[in-house]
């Protein structure tokens, strides 16, 4: 519902005013510099396929995952899932070995209600290398997106 949504909104706002308030800016710099990696995890995650791996097979070790998604290294692969961990994707059950899905994990399946697959496939695979030319963007006013994409503009990328 509405009311719920405008309260986790504003708890939201509440808790990064707090966070901004209680961490040290070098943290905060530093915390932020480190996004494109954790944007990198996200994306290897889903264009691996995991999240539909787990939904479909259910608890896997990471060598029947590795199996299951053509991964010839296994240990690349538990490398990755330790990474997404760490951020909350994913968790691995240190008594049995095997990867089940988080809350947070669900939403990379590309079938989820609240699936956020295609906005990361479309801001790795579409727009990152636009963002990587911000800076000539700004200094030397070019179009980076349309350069970055063959000259299709944001909407026809899109379609």
């Amino acid at each position: 519902s509405f009311g719920l949504m405008a309260f986790n909104y504003g708890a939201a706002l509440i808790l990064r005013y707090l966070a901004d308030v209680l961490t040290k800016p070098s943290h905060k710099a530093l915390d932020d510099a480190m996004g494109g990696w954790r944007s990198e995890i996200q994306y290897a995650c889903v264009k691996a396929g995991i999240a539909e791996t787990l939904s479909l097979h259910g608890p896997l070790s990471v060598e029947g995952m590795a199996d299951l998604l053509n991964i010839s290294h296994a240990d690349n692969l538990q490398r990755l899932l330790r990474a997404a961990e760490s951020m909350g994707y994913f968790r691995e059950d240190l008594r049995s070995g095997l990867w089940h899905h988080s809350r947070l994990s669900e939403v990379l399946h590309p079938e989820h209600p609240l699936t956020v697959y295609h906005m990361i496939r479309h801001w790795k695979e579409d727009s990152q290398t636009a963002w990587s030319m911000l800076y000539e963007a700004i200094v030397e006013d070019k179009r980076v997106f349309e350069q970055a994409n063959g000259g299709q503009t944001f909407w026809e990328v899109l379609q």
